[in-house]
């Protein structure tokens, strides 16, 4: 049986300003531009970024792109939030289902319930098909369901106005065995995380999740719960929420973008975690590999989404 990767990468939260980390000469050596360069064409090649024109040539050989492309397409490392009302029940599964449908992002993902006033994770998840468990989920039946979570959300919407609703999204690439493996170990590494930080799986949550799972969890992984419920500043968090994303196709292509820059920032500080300036890093790299005006490295520099408000950042409900 194929060695699967860990889900999710390290996360490191600095105090920092994302104005702050655009605003340095972040820059280079030329080990660190000639990796970047392989990522760039790798993506290129495999139609990942079929929206860019590399200035570089293609490499020698596709093996080293395949085993790239292998590394990265299991990895989850874009967080979309939201926060919905009982009759938005519809309109968020109708986005997310347009958001997973697209050549970008896979239906595969893991995703999290909140409580948006205190933060409070409530359940954590994995599913083959994000909007379909959503739908299950969200179900105003009252009847019984093995690992559905439709009683719990309709005796939410009982006494609260809001929930929150986050998911991790991972490439179109990421949909085989592998990738479905890999979400379960993602899935067992936030319970244990959540675990090891407040003595306890997330309230909603019954089962532990795999257990290989739970040994990658570190102090690190439980970072990934400010990003999920958006108690943090950080690029790893999508500047919209899943339904301004459905709906902004500029946006959405930023965001694909910055998948890339998240995904090899990830890959490229896998010891010491990823925070927004590794990914500002990233995302200049891209950038300085490609023609000028075909790049969509380029235009999330020059357009200002990079510094646009994270929703719902420390925002109650």
């Amino acid at each position: 049986m194929a060695h699967q990767k860990p889900l999710l990468g390290r996360v490191r939260i600095v105090d920092a300003k994302i104005e702050d980390t655009l605003g340095e000469g972040v820059g280079l050596v030329a080990s660190e531009l000639e990796q970047l360069q392989e990522h760039f064409v790798a993506f290129h090649d495999h139609g990942l970024a079929v929206h860019h024109e590399p200035r570089v040539d293609r490499p020698k050989g596709v093996a080293h792109a395949l085993r790239y492309l292998d590394a990265c397409s299991v990895l989850l490392n874009t967080v979309v939030v939201d926060v919905y009302a009982s009759d938005e029940r519809f309109e968020l599964h109708t986005a997310l289902d347009d958001l997973t449908s697209a050549n970008d992002f896979s239906p595969n993902g893991v995703y999290c319930f909140w409580d948006p006033a205190t933060r409070e994770v409530l359940y954590v998840g994995l599913s083959v098909n994000l909007a379909a468990r959503f739908k299950q989920h969200n179900s105003r039946s009252r009847k019984k369901s093995s690992g559905c979570k439709r009683k719990q959300i309709n005796e939410w919407f009982d006494i609260h106005d809001h929930l929150g609703y986050s998911v991790v999204l991972q490439s179109a690439i990421g949909t085989g065995g592998e990738a479905v493996g890999a979400m379960g170990l993602g899935e067992g590494q936030l319970i244990e995380a959540h675990r090891l930080a407040r003595g306890n799986k997330p309230k909603w949550n019954a089962m532990n999740g795999s257990t290989r799972g739970a040994a990658e969890a570190t102090a690190q992984t439980r970072g990934w719960f400010d990003l999920l419920t958006s108690v943090e500043p950080s690029l790893q968090v999508a500047r919209r929420t899943i339904r301004q994303l459905s709906r902004d196709d500029v946006a959405f292509m930023h965001e694909v973008n910055l998948w890339s820059a998240r995904m090899t920032a990830s890959l490229n500080n896998i010891v010491d975690g990823v925070d927004s300036q590794a990914i500002v890093h990233a995302v200049r790299a891209f950038d300085r590999l490609s023609l000028v005006g075909q790049n969509g490295h380029d235009q999330l520099l020059s357009s200002g989404y990079l510094l646009e408000p994270q929703p719902f950042l420390n925002e109650k409900r």
